[in-house]
Parts: C-alpha cells; sequence; structure tokens
C-alpha cells in the first residue's frame, strides 16, 4: 500500500538510503516498526516492574547478590 510521507519524514528515509543502511523503504519501515514495538515491551516491562515494587513485590539487591554468589560461588570482596 503505498503512503505518502510527510517531507521531513520521506527526507529521512532517503538519507538512510542513501548511506547505504538498507536497501529500500520497506526495510526501513520495518525496521522502524521493530524499534517502536520493543520500545513499548520495554516500557511495558519497566511499568510492570514500578508495579510489582509500588506492591512490595521485590526482593532486595543484597538478597539477589548473595543467591547469585552462593550459586556461582562468587566470593564477597572486603
Amino acid at each position: 500500500m503505498p503512503y505518502d510521507f510527510p517531507q521531513d519524514i520521506q527526507e529521512r528515509i532517503e538519507a538512510h538510503l542513501a548511506a547505504g543502511h538498507y536497501g529500500s523503504e520497506d526495510e526501513v519501515l520495518r525496521h522502524a516498526m521493530a524499534a517502536l514495538e520493543e520500545r513499548s515491551a520495554d516500557l511495558a516491562a519497566i511499568e510492570a516492574g514500578m508495579r510489582d515494587e509500588q506492591a512490595g513485590r521485590m526482593t532486595p539487591l543484597a538478597e539477589v547478590d548473595d543467591a547469585m554468589r552462593a550459586k556461582y560461588g562468587i566470593p564477597h570482596h572486603p
């Protein structure tokens, strides 16, 4: 489906194509969409973590550190 991009977006797409970063507009758009989806997933994970922290569903870092050191035999540094 053809789409007429705003001039500033079209120029940015063309700059990526001219630089050889992508072989087609479709590749630029696929990469842009993947980046947006990754960003959305990252934000959702951060929000979930914040909700867990606010609800008291968290383990203090010192406990995680102790457990990992015990599991992998990593000594504590003085």
